[in-house]
């Protein structure tokens, strides 16, 4: 697991040959990064501007154990199909906020959208850098060509396992 919130969970197949993708919808399951998931489930292939996800998924089970996740440090010019669903972090760039989202730019000139509704995340309004961990999502604008977008996780904060809780 990359990061679920909520009907949104981003993925990665342990073995590399599957890649990454997005599952929508409840699982039944609350997992955090790095959780992994045992086989066994199933669901609908989609695709969803123009992506692969996994709708009305089935059998999720609770993750028995988790591997350590290390995000892909990017750059926003990087931030695109080669990306897509990936786990990232962009270091060190100018937020710049518009309604919901808006715009991440580094010391280059690169940059890249971002929406911050999908995981809930404020975005910060000061005129300082961040370092922002997020995942590559892709959406289209009515009538508009595919567009890759950084949904942010934390800003300034590695986003860290909650502890075990006894049960």
């Amino acid at each position: 697991v990359l990061w679920q919130s909520g009907q949104n969970m981003y993925v990665k197949d342990a073995s590399g040959d599957l890649g990454y993708g997005l599952v929508y919808g409840s699982t039944g399951q609350v997992y955090q990064i790095g959780d992994i998931i045992e086989a066994g489930f199933s669901g609908q292939k989609t695709t969803y501007n123009t992506k692969p996800e996994l709708q009305s998924p089935k059998g999720f089970q609770p993750a028995t154990t988790y591997v350590e996740v290390e995000p892909d440090i990017i750059n926003p010019a990087q931030v695109g199909d080669a990306f897509w669903a990936h786990y990232v972090l962009l270091e060190d760039v100018k937020v710049t906020v518009n309604g919901n989202g808006g715009t991440f730019t580094d010391a280059n000139g690169n940059s890249c959208t971002f929406f911050t509704n999908t995981f809930g995340v404020p975005a910060p309004e000061d005129t300082a850098n961040h370092d922002v961990w997020g995942i590559v999502a892709a959406y289209k604008p009515s009538g508009g060509d595919v567009v890759f977008q950084i949904l942010p996780i934390s800003f300034d904060e590695k986003p860290k396992r909650e502890p075990p809780t006894d049960v």
